[in-house]
């Protein structure tokens, strides 16, 4: 009988395309039954959160895109996760391919699993349906969201045998719309699907919001990040849809500032893309930087916008008076190398950013945008909110706060008091208190 080493050899002498012409159908065939028959089962899912008698513990499991990036939305799950896993049994699950080793802290007790791991060198029929299945297009994953194309037939199948493997009484928290999707069609029915949404609702275009509409009236609970995008599902969902509670984002335990209000230095942080409107923010600190001359602007971030990013610092004139640096999973310490914080934001879901900054004693100043800051900021108190958008208005809080060391201080006071309701003991008592539902909440 041949060995595998021969047969894939054989295989591979035959040619690529040739393998795919075989392992494709093939896989897409048992995809198609598995998801047929998930979705035959799945159906109605209990809205019943309470554990089985006698026991606290519980299985649960995040589900996001990749556990290695430095976002918003891993660094709130990590938290989240964290403060669960001394208690429960306790997984961050990543569905597509990212960095081997995790860019942020990792809580203790915390256990991290990647659905798509490193492909080993050695003969293997994985390591040929890996290859393979990993340059076919998904079948499974929602087309309007923007990580489809890191997503592969190899990522449906990983992701369907994953979702199989759950016992009865699992509780998957799906993180992105997406995961949702897949978690409404895939979980088995003794699987509890919590839905957690970071981005506002409006901020989903037509596709994505019917397939989620869809999707979450198999889910078990929805969880939004504000009041405002809570009563904005109910609308949606109306009376016959899963409960929808607001849960925000808590505040990491990390070690945080304190910020120097002496300090003639702005920071900010985000991905370098137009929603974090960064190239609004430019142009503010530049109607103001020639009043300032010691003040300089700190940019944490990576993404799609450095390039024109960097452009524009030279056609604004702000050569060496801004640094675009890449992410850090230490933005607490830069922190306190400065006095104010930037959210130019032109939307936001809960900007985790924000309240850290504010729990490091740092003034803020930040776009009021639709959602989150005016949940978070009192303005003129804990911090200074502008209309979203006006970088006139951006440019004159700028101003303003640049010019008054004693308005800084105030505001900076005042800041650690205000985020204090987001606090991980409070954030995490309300998932506690979701877990242990008897019912819906």
């Amino acid at each position: 009988m041949p060995s595998m080493t021969n047969i894939l050899a054989s295989l591979r002498a035959r040619g690529s395309g040739a393998v795919r012409a075989v392992v494709v159908p093939i896989a897409g065939a048992w995809l198609d039954r598995e998801v047929a028959g998930a979705e035959a089962r799945a159906r109605p899912r209990t809205r019943n959160l309470a554990p089985r008698p006698g026991t606290s513990r519980r299985r649960i499991r995040f589900l996001v895109m990749s556990a290695s990036g430095v976002g918003g939305v891993v660094r709130a799950t990590l938290t989240t996760a964290g403060h669960l896993a001394p208690n429960h049994d306790v997984e961050v699950v990543s569905a597509l391919r990212g960095a081997l080793e995790p860019r942020m802290a990792i809580p203790d007790g915390l256990r991290l699993r990647r659905l798509v791991g490193r492909t080993s060198d050695r003969p293997s029929l994985r390591h040929l349906l890996a290859l393979v299945l990993s340059r076919a297009p998904s079948r499974l994953w929602l087309a309007e969201d923007g990580n489809r194309k890191r997503a592969s037939l190899w990522t449906d199948l990983l992701l369907t045998r994953w979702f199989r493997s759950l016992s009865t009484g699992t509780i998957v928290v799906s993180t992105r719309p997406a995961l949702t999707v897949l978690a409404s069609r895939l979980a088995p029915a003794g699987v509890v699907v919590i839905a957690q949404e970071h981005q506002r609702l409006a901020r989903h275009d037509q596709v994505t919001r019917g397939a989620l509409a869809a999707a979450i009236e198999n889910v078990s609970v929805l969880v939004a990040l504000t009041e405002t995008d809570r009563a904005a599902w109910e609308g949606l969902l109306g009376t016959g849809g899963p409960p929808v509670i607001a849960i925000p984002n808590a505040v990491p335990d990390l070690p945080l500032g304190p910020g120097d209000p002496v300090a003639h230095k702005l920071i900010a942080a985000g991905r370098l893309e137009p929603q974090k409107g960064f190239d609004l923010l430019l142009e503010a600190f530049a109607a103001v930087a020639p009043k300032h001359p010691d003040w300089t602007l700190d940019i944490f971030g990576r993404g799609t916008q450095r390039e024109l990013l960097e452009q524009s610092l030279v056609d604004l004139g702000l050569g060496g008076r801004v640094r675009i640096n890449v992410p850090t999973d230490r933005l607490g310490e830069r922190m306190r190398d400065a006095s104010v914080f930037v959210l130019s934001s032109r939307y936001e879901g809960f900007p985790i950013v924000l309240l850290e900054a504010m729990a490091a004693g740092l003034a803020v100043v930040s776009f009021d945008c639709q959602t989150g800051p005016n949940e978070i900021v009192t303005d003129g108190t804990s911090g200074v909110l502008v209309p979203p958008e006006d970088v006139s208005a951006l440019a004159a809080a700028l101003d303003r706060v640049m010019d008054d060391e004693s308005l800084r201080r105030r505001l900076a006071a005042a800041a650690p008091a205000a985020v204090r309701p987001y606090s991980l003991e409070n954030i995490g008592r309300r998932w506690d208190e979701l877990l242990a539902a008897d019912g819906a909440p």
